[in-house]
């Protein structure tokens, strides 16, 4: 594959049979400057060196990535023109269409893609959902069993399965998914593997399904081609949300160079100093996430949320006190915080401060923290602690209503169960959580706990 690094070539001479359209320009007196002088430098290149691919390529990623997709679009296939071979502007042109609805243009490029290179087995898989999208189910198939055969593993098995769905075959379903619901057990998986169940009449199958694909992720893949543009990420706010998601994609290191760069020239920058200090706890620097966030409060003392993942740093290096203070002060300046309440909650909870962890973690619920079942978790386990089961029971059974693929919420809720001398609906707990992926190490501990339970109320009625 023709590299997008190769040299931009001297100025040569038109070729006759090529007629090249002008490079597109935007209105960069209306962008950030550094775009605007990208746009600008790239442009000037383009002028001299007119049949130059690789810079009307370039073009065309500073477009895509600062959010310029017609522009964008438009230079993709000038480069294209120019060099028909290479298979990046193709196969970005391709996105960019699919991207705006267009999908007999997008497969129509992604095929020049594969004409190019036939191993790179995303372009298989975009074909196939691409394909899938148009109803088009035999070649849909094609392409995805052609990434399967190239190691595409799950994607490519998920692709069949809907092609499959789509059809009424829910038996060919099952067959190709149940492999990877043991190997690999994405929530996709779980998802289309319910509903293949529910059409088959397999109602038990299908809730236990149903209950492993509750968290809604999509499947995804490596894209490594993909990557490319990023470079040309251009404005403080474009390189900001960059490097975000490169943090949420967990390449922390690469989050990490982009902030610093960042840092070096707006340094007060509320997004950037929060950003910045978890790029440096995940790469260990613990110290230096925490001196970062300080100097964020000294600079900017009402931003409460520098207070809160400052207190949580504490909290997670073992300052119980500090983290009380500091997530006590962001309460102070912002009362309708969620995560701030469930921080203090787990403060209180580690200090065996129950009374008060409980109200903090109540808060946090009323607030609309995101993740309610796992507050009730912790919630039960306090009441647990305190031999209230009644409770204990209560908060229990609200984790797995709300999440019933939480495995950790029946196993307590079964001990809890257990302790309030229901035996039975521990049984039927463990039974569940035993369907869900319980190991053998924990189910022989709740199960010796029942039978222990069983016999010693044998023994009382003696």
């Amino acid at each position: 594959m023709a590299s997008l690094l190769a040299g931009v070539g001297s100025c040569q001479k038109a070729p006759s049979f090529i007629a090249v359209d002008p490079p597109m320009r935007i209105k960069t007196e209306e962008v950030d400057p550094e775009l605007a002088k990208a746009v600008d430098s790239t442009i000037e290149l383009i002028e001299k060196t007119p049949y130059s691919a690789v810079l009307r390529g370039r073009l065309a990623m500073t477009y895509e990535v600062n959010h310029f997709p017609d522009a964008a679009l438009e230079m993709y296939a000038q480069a294209a023109l120019l060099d028909s071979q290479e298979f990046a502007w193709w196969y970005f042109g391709a996105l960019l269409e699919q991207k705006r609805g267009d999908f007999v243009a997008a497969v129509s490029k992604l095929e020049h893609a594969i004409d190019i290179d036939a191993n790179y087995v995303p372009a298989h898989l975009h074909m196939g959902n691409w394909l899938l999208e148009q109803n088009h189910f035999d070649r849909a198939l094609d392409s995805f069993n052609t990434a399967a055969s190239l190691g595409a593993g799950s994607p490519a098995a998920v692709g069949i399965a809907q092609t499959y769905l789509r059809q009424d075959n829910f038996e060919s379903v099952v067959d190709v998914l149940v492999p990877y619901s043991k190997s690999l057990p994405h929530p996709q998986i779980w998802r289309l593997l319910g509903l293949a169940y529910d059409r088959l009449g397999l109602e038990e199958e299908a809730s236990i399904a149903k209950a492993l694909s509750k968290e809604a992720l999509p499947m995804l893949w490596l894209d490594p081609i993909r990557q490319r543009p990023n470079r040309y990420v251009k404005g403080f706010g474009r390189r900001i949300v960059y490097a975000q998601s490169l943090l949420k994609a967990e390449r922390y290191s690469d989050a990490l160079r982009e902030l610093e760069k960042l840092h070096e020239f707006q340094p007060n920058d509320e997004a950037l100093i929060s950003s910045l200090a978890v790029a440096y706890e995940k790469t260990g620097q613990s110290e230096r996430a925490k001196e970062i966030l300080q100097s964020g409060i000294n600079r900017i003392p009402g931003q409460h949320r520098f207070y809160v993942q400052l207190g949580d740093l504490m909290y997670r290096t073992g300052n119980n006190e500090r983290a009380l203070t500091l997530i006590t002060q962001s309460i102070e300046m912002s009362e309708a915080n969620p995560e701030a309440h469930e921080r203090l909650g787990a403060v209180l909870m580690r200090m065996e401060r129950f009374e008060e962890s409980v109200a903090a973690f109540t808060k946090a619920i009323d607030y609309g923290h995101a993740n309610v079942s796992d507050i009730h978790l912790r919630m039960g386990t306090i009441h647990g602690a305190r031999g209230d089961w009644k409770n204990a029971v209560e908060q229990f059974r609200k984790v797995v209503d709300l999440d019933p693929s939480n495995i950790d919420g029946h196993v307590y809720l079964a001990h809890a169960y257990i302790a309030s001398d229901q035996l039975l609906e521990a049984e039927e707990t463990v039974d569940w959580a035993v369907r869900l992926g319980l190991d053998s190490v924990a189910f022989e501990t709740v199960r010796s706990a029942i039978v222990e339970g069983r016999n010693n109320s044998e023994s009382d009625t003696q």
